[in-house]
């Protein structure tokens, strides 16, 4: 009669655990995997409706031909004004410590400087792939997780996100009264 020594596993043993928690981990990742790109999937439909609540705010803003801050490139904030807006709608009548850092003309300009004010100075990331989470072209926008604000009328933005492979998340048209 052999005796085994009690101190260790057996090979079959080892094996029966190595079996067991590759079973267990096969089970898990995907589902973990699943949960991460639902989560990101939620990341840029939130950043889409804040999107939309501050172009909103910038469309009233334009309405009434109101100074508007945002950020510049460099980080700082800046007035951009209508121009012939009226004395009390000027940069240096409503808000005294920014000097003007440009004008807006028309809905065009607004985008171009809250894209900047997004993507440089506040350096909004999209969740998928680590790229600025605004643009202005389709393209772009269609493949890579992104917040697409597009022109489409001289009173009216349209707002929609995309996950990376190319669908559709949520869209909203926003417009001026």
């Amino acid at each position: 009669m052999i005796l085994r020594s009690s101190r260790g596993f057996t090979l079959i043993e080892i094996l029966i655990v190595i079996l067991i928690i590759s079973i267990l981990a096969s089970v898990a990742i995907p589902t973990f995997l699943g949960q991460r790109k639902r989560t990101e999937i939620k990341a840029v439909v939130a950043s889409a409706k804040s999107v939309e609540k501050e172009l909103t705010m910038l469309l009233d803003n334009f309405s009434k031909k109101e100074p508007l801050v945002l950020s510049k490139s460099d980080g700082n904030p800046g007035c951009f004004q209508y121009p012939g807006a009226g004395l009390k709608n000027m940069c240096s009548s409503t808000y005294n410590d920014l000097p003007l850092s440009g004008t807006y003309n028309n809905i065009e300009d607004i985008m171009s400087l809250y894209i900047v004010h997004t993507n440089e100075g506040l350096e909004a990331k999209s969740p998928f792939s680590g790229i600025p989470l605004l643009t202005d072209n389709a393209s772009e926008g269609a493949r890579n997780g992104h917040v697409l604000i597009a022109n489409i009328s001289e009173k009216a933005i349209y707002v929609s996100s995309w996950d990376l492979s190319g669908g559709m998340i949520s869209n909203t048209l926003i417009g001026t009264h």
